[in-house]
């Protein structure tokens, strides 16, 4: 019972919770892009540098 109405359950607050906020899906994926994707550059760039510039130190 439960393995078909809580995914349901899910997928359709989902759906009307989307639309009752976003009315433009694209506008909606830019802005989710711009605020997950540069964070993420900045903390890798910040992590993968110091590793390859070191990287001749490890043994």
């Amino acid at each position: 019972m439960y393995s078909f109405h809580m995914p349901l359950f899910m997928l359709l607050s989902g759906y009307l919770f989307f639309h009752s906020r976003y009315s433009n899906f694209l506008d909606h994926i830019k802005k989710k892009a711009s605020r997950l994707l540069v964070p993420y550059v900045i903390i890798s760039s910040l992590f993968f540098l110091p590793r390859v510039l070191l990287n001749n130190f490890t043994v």
